[in-house]
């Protein structure tokens, strides 16, 4: 698991709990999966998407638009793209570790 990097000075009053607690927060973190995530959010039953409550009807439009910005935003693109398989998706993903996702333009950010 990749380890969290955090300047411990600014825990300086128990240095020794803080860094063991900065530890186990790093891997909860780490183990956060934002790609299942938006899976598991945005369900897809043939054309319909749903969120919660809410149905759309994906047979109603020519393609998708992504708009994913942050740390987690190829993830999270890569989610929404993998929902939406079979519907063409144009859009920007900017993030400070750019990765090529298909049909969208992805940026790097700081």
């Amino acid at each position: 698991m990749k380890e969290l990097d955090f300047d411990l000075r600014v825990l300086a009053n128990d240095p020794g709990r803080r860094r063991s607690l900065m530890k186990v927060f790093g891997s909860a973190v780490a183990a956060v999966d934002s790609e299942a995530a938006v899976g598991a959010a945005l369900l897809r039953d043939g054309d319909v998407l749903m969120l919660d409550e809410r149905r759309l009807d994906l047979a109603q439009f020519e393609r998708g638009v992504v708009l994913a910005f942050g740390k987690a935003a190829v993830p999270m693109a890569r989610g929404i793209t993998s929902v939406l398989a079979g519907l063409p998706v144009v859009g920007v993903v900017a993030s400070n570790a750019p990765e090529a996702i298909d049909g969208l333009e992805v940026l790097r950010s700081s």
